[in-house]
């Protein structure tokens, strides 16, 4: 383009001259002064002309090769307006040139979307291009080397392409390269020494992309760095140098999910202008620098680790309480010992993570004071002690509230309900005591209330059922008591296991998928129960429990027994039955056996039976041990299981039998069976016919 751009200037310019010199001769002198004018003017216009005809004809031939090459045709409506057009390049899309604005020289290139294939050459030819973007498309390849020959290059945007292959060499002569965009791109292998060269960097983004590999120490001498970005690289290892603290303009740090390591250099309280050190998820040692406290402008801090086999350890430094500009706090995951510094006041944290370390002392009774605008408190996982401050109930913006797995102990403040915005609450694995507020039902947005593993007392609230936002409700393995509400919530998970919950589960209870995940295990419900149960719940007490064996009633003439068993000692007490001649009954089927793990049950069956001392067998019924079938036998206290088992074949005392079953098909309707287990050594009833049939 040069050339012929030059070729054609120097012709035109002959020819010029030469038709000059023969109009010299032709004129007279009177009017060679005007000529002469009008000649300066007219060689000028057509330079100008000739020059800028020739560079958008090359900026044209350019610009269509790189639209054919990446299937320009099928960019899409929006991307290609203008483009293989005969208007002025400056006009199509995503091309920005200098004045004047129809034939002007390009500078900027812009297209995001639609282009694929592989990255064409050709885009070198530009050689007033300043800044490219070609970013979340389908372009592949690697980089072409020829970009670089454009000097003038300063910026580069190929982020969330598929471009890969190792940064290509040529790159080390961008000399005025500022910006530097590869983010969620196929580029690997590691970073070159020559890297170090670009020192006009300002700003470089690799995240999520495949490089590996450590830092070269060229890479300390780009002193001009204000924003880098490596976040979750993965490959990305190595440690961060005392000439950390030589890049004194930058203001973003971030690397976060990486395999860094080694210590944190102090020098990096050198970078006072240092807004955002993301450093959090690598596998960093030692303890955290106190001249931290230097960067008084930091608004974010993560050096949160949570790796296995790393972390930092020591107390956190009184310094960072300089930091009055943190909005986030992030020192999880690592090994930190002692209490939170004092006095820890950060008026616009938004965040507060020390979860997962060694931290003990109480929470500062006055946090909701000092850090007034949390919305994430994270504190669970650490030694705390002591109550939970009522003044957290201020903290109108919280969202998030984990103060679970620590050695809290006092209630749990009914304060807390005024936080209208919360949407969890995790306060299990502490030694709180106390009931759960009925205000709980007033916040609206709850979505998590989570109080296991808790002295917990009284009962569970019912206003938890009028939060439609609820999705799971943890208050297992406490002291609670009472009975159950309905709860409404289709997609609630709730687990009330391992409390003293007693009386009849609500029939309503599973209406419409309500509590369709529910863990009521060891309490002390009673039957009957409802017929979601059996399949939609973990309650051990009615596991396959066939609910149409308990909606029976006998005709007027049938006789009702009782058996009572009263403790551990009565289990093996015999039990005699009698039946009216005129009530025989054939036992009916359900399809497994039930198991109780409370201290008092409750069920209707088959056939009535009232307990005896004296008699030996049963006219219509018999009961036995697990141990044994016979009438009588000493049972020590540890026995876990009572059967009980109807005979259809043998005889009454009064005469009558029930029906055998062979060749009956028309069966009458069963005899209502009450029993009352008082022995919390039960963990087994089996009800079986004799002919091998379970009720």
């Amino acid at each position: 383009t040069i050339v012929a751009s030059s070729f054609l200037s120097i012709y035109l310019s002959i020819a010029i001259i030469f038709l000059y010199c023969l109009l010299l001769r032709m004129i007279s002198s009177s009017t060679l002064c005007a000529f002469r004018l009008s000649f300066v003017a007219t060689c000028t216009f057509l330079l100008i002309f000739a020059s800028s005809h020739v560079t958008s004809i090359s900026q044209r031939d350019v610009l269509n090769d790189f639209f054919f090459a990446t299937d320009g045709p099928s960019w899409g409506p929006s991307y290609i307006n203008g483009w293989n057009t005969t208007i002025s390049v400056c006009s199509w899309y995503g091309v920005y040139c200098t004045p004047p604005a129809d034939t002007g020289a390009v500078t900027v290139l812009q297209l995001v979307g639609g282009l694929r294939g592989e990255f064409p050459t050709g885009l070198g030819a530009l050689e007033t291009l300043q800044s490219l973007k070609i970013s979340s498309s389908l372009i592949n390849g690697t980089i072409p080397s020829d970009l670089f020959n454009n000097l003038n290059l300063t910026s580069l945007d190929l982020k969330d392409t598929s471009v890969s292959g190792p940064l290509p060499a040529k790159m080390s002569i961008a000399r005025n390269l500022q910006n530097l965009n590869l983010a969620s791109t196929k580029i690997n292998g590691s970073i070159p020494d020559w890297f170090g060269n670009l020192t006009a960097l300002v700003d470089i983004d690799f995240r999520e992309s495949h490089l590996s590999g450590s830092l070269p120490d060229s890479f300390w001498n780009l002193i001009n760095l204000q924003f880098v970005n490596f976040f979750s690289i993965y490959g990305m290892s190595g440690t961060l140098p005392s000439a950390f603290g030589n890049l004194r303009s930058l203001r973003e740090w971030r690397a976060s999910n990486n395999f860094f390591s080694g210590s944190i250099p102090s020098e990096i309280g050198n970078i006072t202008s240092l807004l955002v050190l993301d450093i959090g998820s690598n596998q960093f040692s030692g303890t955290i620098p106190s001249s931290l406290g230097n960067c008084t402008l930091l608004q974010y801090l993560d050096l949160g680790q949570r790796s296995p086999t790393a972390g930092l350890n020591g107390t956190i430094p009184d310094t960072l309480t300089k930091l009055a500009g943190l909005r986030t706090l992030n020192l999880g995951g690592n090994y930190l010992s002692g209490s939170l510094p004092f006095p820890f006041s950060f008026p616009v944290l938004n965040q507060l993570s020390v979860e997962g370390n060694n931290l003990e002392g109480t929470i500062p009774s006055n946090l909701g004071g000092t850090c007034p605008n949390l919305l994430y408190l994270y504190l669970h996982e650490n030694l705390f002690s002591g109550p939970i401050p009522p003044s957290l109930g201020t903290l109108t913006l919280l969202r998030d509230l984990y103060l679970h797995d620590n050695h809290l102990t006092g209630t749990i403040p009914v304060e807390l309900t005024a936080l209208n915005q919360i949407e969890k609450v995790w306060l299990g694995r502490n030694q709180l005591t106390g009931s759960i507020s009925d205000a709980w039902g007033d916040v609206s947005f709850l979505v998590e209330f989570q109080a296991a593993w808790n002295n917990l007392t009284g009962t569970l609230p019912s206003s938890f059922a009028s939060i439609p936002t609820l999705r799971a409700l943890y208050v297992n393995d406490n002291k609670l008591s009472g009975s159950i509400t309905y709860f409404p919530q289709t997609s609630l998970f709730i687990d009330i296991s391992h409390n003293l919950f007693n009386g009849m589960i609500p029939s309503d209870y599973g209406i419409n998928g309500g509590a369709a995940r529910s863990n009521l295990q060891f309490n002390r419900f009673c039957p009957p129960f409802p017929s979601w149960c059996i399949s939609s719940c973990l309650i051990q007490d009615c596991e396959g429990l066939a609910t149409s064996s308990s909606s029976s009633s006998s005709s007027s003439s049938t006789t009702t027994t009782t058996a009572s068993f009263l403790d551990s000692a009565a289990a093996t007490s015999t039990a005699a039955a009698t039946t009216s001649s005129t009530a025989a009954q054939h036992v009916a089927t359900t399809t497994s056996a039930l198991h109780f793990t409370t201290t008092s049950m409750m069920m209707t069956s088959s056939s009535s039976l009232s307990s005896s001392s004296s008699s030996s067998s049963f006219s219509s019924s018999s009961l036995s041990s697990s141990s044994s079938t016979s009438s009588t036998s000493s049972t020590s206290s540890s026995s876990s299981s009572v059967s009980l088992t109807t005979s259809s074949s043998s005889t009454s005392s009064s005469g009558s039998s029930f029906p055998s079953n062979n060749n009956d098909t028309t069966l009458p309707e069963p005899l209502p069976l009450q029993v009352r287990l008082n022995v919390s050594t039960i963990t087994n009833l089996n009800i079986t016919a004799l002919d091998g049939r379970r009720l």
